[in-house]
């Protein structure tokens, strides 16, 4: 039996099936207690509060969050369903497997990808700005020298010189925001080479299975408490499926299992 919340798939699960099939049979085929599924249902599905796929839930999480109100005053209404879709895909992306240090730490990496999107606009912005002051500077010394403007040559240089100046600055920020949600990305181990990382190391061989357990006392006797615990349900159930069992047609009979089950009593028909 599977404890603690249910996961995104479990209420797809539910909102998919709890029309076809029993409380009893959800419970079952999800391994989780009959209390949790009826719950489910009743608050969730009964009140017609069911979020229709795990990003919409991830969505109703965030918007859900005491800080989401402080989110709310950072950002501008543009940004807002932008962080949204970052916070879906991500949350979608660790399903239900994340701490709340974690989760502070997504909602920081969506502040970083939202502020390195402000300063991308912002140095589009100052690279027309200097195409369109190199642009003027250039008409104005295609003219004569005598009818040159010069003070405005001179302001135009300034001008320049400054928005030089802001998209150096603008360009050491987002490498600045870069390497800190890339940081960040690795403590959470969300990169593509941590994932590939983490599936190669979860490859085992059965030897290597086997030395991991006999080396670790605590494993071996959590082990050995499983398997025997397998065993004494294998043997009950081996004895409940062997007992005489009345048929549809009413004929009383015991079903053929193995040969160690069959019993040597006789029952009239």
């Amino acid at each position: 039996m599977r404890s603690g919340r249910l996961t995104y798939e479990d209420m797809e699960f539910i909102e998919s099936n709890h029309k076809k099939m029993s409380v009893t049979d959800i419970a079952r085929t999800l391994e989780r207690s009959i209390p949790s599924i009826k719950n489910y249902i009743e608050k969730k599905i009964g009140d017609g509060k069911t979020l229709e796929t795990k990003q919409l839930r991830a969505e109703y999480d965030i918007t859900s969050r005491p800080y989401w109100k402080e989110i709310e005053r950072q950002f501008n209404k543009d940004e807002i369903p932008l962080f949204i879709f970052h916070w879906e895909k991500t949350i979608s992306q660790f399903k239900d497997d994340v701490l709340p240090t974690e989760e502070l730490q997504i909602v920081e990496m969506i502040k970083m990808e939202i502020l390195m999107n402000r300063m991308l606009k912002k140095q589009k912005q100052t690279s027309d700005d200097i195409a369109d002051i190199e642009d003027k500077i250039r008409k104005e010394q295609l003219k004569p020298t005598a009818s040159r403007d010069m003070p405005m040559l001179g302001l135009l240089g300034q001008q320049l010189s400054m928005f030089y100046q802001a998209h150096q600055a603008a360009s050491k920020e987002f490498q600045d925001m870069s390497s800190r949600k890339l940081k960040i990305l690795e403590n959470l181990k969300a990169t593509r080479n941590q994932r590939y990382a983490k599936i190669e190391n979860s490859r085992q061989t059965f030897l290597g299975f086997l030395t991991s357990i006999l080396s670790d006392k605590e494993k071996r006797k959590e082990w050995g408490i499983l398997i025997e615990k397998r065993r004494q349900a294998a043997e009950q159930e081996m004895k409940r499926l062997g007992e005489y069992h009345t048929y549809i047609d009413g004929t009383v009979d015991q079903p053929l299992l193995t040969p160690e089950s069959v019993k040597n009593d006789n029952v009239i028909q």
